[in-house]
């Protein structure tokens, strides 16, 4: 999503610019593609994407794709994106710059050492450039990998034209079973270890007692999905919680609650933290990653210890029962990401960092 945004701003100021995608998208929600985009169809389940760690017919693809192109810039951004750039830089033997976009923390998703390895002597070392959504990512990838490429911190950007609501709050919550006096607390995001889904349910189940007008909704899919229902039925929130599967209609789900609640073990500079702010939703999120680089505790949410789920509790109760206090946090926060965090003060940073790096300005960290 924000390199397919990142794209659409660049495009509105002049840059030629596409964007290819090793992978077909399942289901709704596809992006659609754009003159020079092209999506490779590439097998995501392949055997050959473990030993030797490329599907040969898309390694072709995407080497026979950027000589099309002939770029200045070729930029991955994160995930298998990495190895196939790399290799398409040695493969290629171009005089383009290749800008690897860090997103996440390097040590939390790599633990295979031999994809570690391969990762320190091969892939890495043929970035041009680091671009890290945090400065604690950035730290991270940089000690992890032992980063001697040029890099600069450039947080994460929404466009607020994405987030639109299409409908009333009173009547989304209506349309869905949520009483205008009722606290709705919101997830979003893939349902994955990392995200800890079983953690917001623990969380909404340590309110019950005290608050039982609380009502939760969890936006997404992924592999845990049908464990994490199993897991609200043994807690007993079934009838407190719903699941609503991937939609594309974040900003109707928003703006209709009250507090948007992460409980990630890791984090970079989540979107959806971001659209929350524009939204003018307070945010609850462990004191994780890049996550306090985005929210500024006190001011456009609150932070609390990563794991702690009492005191993430504490902090919803009393959130909870202080309107005040939720539309303090909220209006500074729409307030924080518009003057700071949209696409296009983004995509002016990473213009800047291009033009340095192709005029060999930018310096190599230490």
């Amino acid at each position: 999503m924000f390199a397919y945004d990142l794209s659409r701003r660049f495009e509105a100021i002049g840059v030629t610019v596409g964007t290819v995608y090793l992978y077909p998208h399942t289901g709704d929600g596809a992006l659609p593609l754009h003159e020079y985009d092209r999506c490779l169809k590439g097998m995501e389940r392949h055997p050959f994407e473990r030993l030797p760690g490329f599907e040969p017919l898309l390694m072709a693809k995407v080497v026979r794709s950027i000589r099309r192109f002939r770029p200045d810039i070729v930029q991955v951004n994160g995930a298998r994106t990495v190895k196939y750039g790399a290799a398409a830089r040695i493969l290629s033997r171009a005089n383009w710059k290749l800008v690897y976009r860090n997103i996440g923390m390097a040590s939390h998703w790599h633990r295979w050492r031999g994809s570690v390895a391969a990762y320190r002597k091969v892939i890495i070392p043929q970035m041009d450039g680091v671009i890290g959504v945090s400065a604690a990512s950035l730290a991270d990838v940089s000690e992890f990998y032992g980063l001697r490429a040029p890099s600069e911190v450039i947080l994460n950007g929404v466009s607020p034209d994405r987030i639109t609501p299409t409908i009333s709050r009173s009547e989304f919550r209506r349309a869905n079973g949520v009483r205008d006096d009722d606290i709705l607390l919101l997830s979003v995001g893939s349902l994955d270890s990392a995200k800890r889904p079983d953690r917001f349910l623990r969380v909404l189940s340590r309110l019950g007692d005290r608050l039982p007008q609380v009502r939760a909704w969890i936006v997404g899919d992924g592999p845990q999905r049908a464990e994490t229902e199993r897991y609200a039925a043994e807690l007993g929130v079934t009838g407190r919680v719903r699941f609503f599967g991937s939609r594309d209609d974040v900003a109707d789900f928003m703006q209709a609650a009250d507090i948007f609640v992460m409980t990630s073990d890791t984090e970079g500079v989540p979107a959806v933290v971001l659209e929350a702010g524009l939204m003018g939703l307070p945010v609850v999120a462990p004191r994780v990653g890049g996550l306090s680089e985005c929210i500024i505790d006190g001011e456009t949410g609150v932070l609390v210890p990563p794991g702690d789920e009492v005191r993430m509790a504490e902090v919803i109760s009393r959130l909870s029962s202080e309107p005040d206090s939720r539309k303090r946090l909220g209006t500074a926060g729409r307030e924080w990401v518009r003057g700071h965090l949209t696409i296009d003060h983004i995509a002016e940073q990473y213009l800047a960092f291009y033009r340095d790096l192709l005029d060999h300005r930018v310096a190599v960290p230490a």
